[in-house]
């Protein structure tokens, strides 16, 4: 199959993709994920995850330096017939690419849990162990834009409340310092699936997510697409929502998700660090566009200075960034009232 297939072109079709520059801004802003980290691509096989592990390519390979180190990582369940088969495809992409890879394959136990929970838990900790086996900071993911309304409108049937609705977030922790972030969570579906086309790239298609008979299914198949012929765009107007939601429940912030290891930003320039920080500042709170370069001149120096007490310095009103001895992280500023 690999040798049939240009994947140099394919990585530079994907550098080209607009894309792409989004991708990178994402990265940053909503994931906070330094320049250069190490993290692990979490690739099925599916559409969805061969765009991310594209794009993670191009990011690595055709930029100077890398915005990222990616792992391709692909999980077998082995509760299908064509699992061997999906590892077997992931891991010839992978080489294509020219992306290290991981497989493994994981017993889905699922002590009272229902099938789709169980094998969810498996994958995640399966990711996380390769993430620490591998010094990987985050493990990336290809949830998407309908992913995330398809998820809004299963909590809104089922009445989970405000907690419910407010959908996925761009990053959460996952296990010990391994965060898990949804860099590709603002895309639609059919964009990411005309990447891997326009890429030349193979792709398998889980028969679970034609099929009727999970409410998720039902939600992709059915409703979304009559939503969509009342409301063209509606599927993405419901994303939408559910990231506004999130935002507007947290006070404003994303701040307990986003965080770095304080060694990894001492590593990099000092402009690279203002600009990480900037960056991610503006996604959490946009009136952080108003500081001054001098002010973001005193977090960078707060950052790679040698002082490991703690410190927090404020960035605005709502959003501070706390500095110890190992991290570095957003939190709330305390209230005035």
């Amino acid at each position: 199959m690999s040798e049939s297939l240009n994947y140099e072109a394919a990585i530079l079709c994907a550098s080209r993709s607009s894309m792409t520059r989004a991708f990178v801004g994402y990265l940053d802003r909503r994931c906070g994920i330094t320049p250069g980290s190490r993290v692990v691509v979490a690739v099925s096989g599916g559409p969805d995850s061969v765009a991310l592990a594209v794009l993670s390519a191009a990011v690595s390979l055709r930029r100077t330096p890398a915005v990222i180190r990616p792992i391709i990582a692909h999980v077998d369940h082995g509760l299908r017939d064509e699992s061997g088969e999906e590892a077997r495809m992931v891991a010839e992409l992978a080489a294509g690419l020219g992306v290290p890879s991981r497989s493994c394959a994981v017993d889905v136990v699922r002590d009272g849990k229902g099938l789709s929970a169980a094998a969810r838990d498996a994958r995640y900790t399966a990711l996380a162990n390769i993430a620490h086996e591998t010094g990987a900071t985050a493990v990336l993911t290809g949830h998407h834009a309908d992913d995330q309304s398809e998820t809004m409108l299963l909590a809104m049937a089922r009445g989970s409340g405000l907690a419910g609705i407010q959908g996925m977030p761009y990053v959460r922790p996952l296990d010990g310092d391994v965060r898990l972030c949804r860099p590709v969570l603002s895309f639609r579906r059919s964009s990411l699936h005309t990447l891997v086309e326009d890429c030349g790239l193979p792709y398998c298609i889980d028969p679970g997510n034609t099929s009727t008979e999970s409410p998720r299914s039902v939600v992709r198949n059915e409703v979304i697409p009559l939503l969509e012929r009342i409301y063209p765009g509606a599927s993405e107007r419901i994303s939408e929502l559910a990231n506004d939601i999130r935002h507007e429940c947290s006070g404003g912030a994303y701040n307990a998700t986003v965080s770095w290891k304080r060694a990894a930003l001492k590593t990099i320039s000092h402009s690279e660090c203002a600009a990480t920080i900037r960056n991610a500042s503006l996604g959490l709170d946009s009136t952080a566009a108003s500081c001054s370069r001098s002010h973001w001149q005193s977090v960078v120096d707060m950052i790679q200075g040698d002082r490991n007490d703690p410190r927090v310095i404020e960035i605005t009103k709502n959003l501070t960034i706390v500095v110890d001895s190992k991290e570095v992280r957003f939190a709330e500023a305390a209230s005035n009232d």
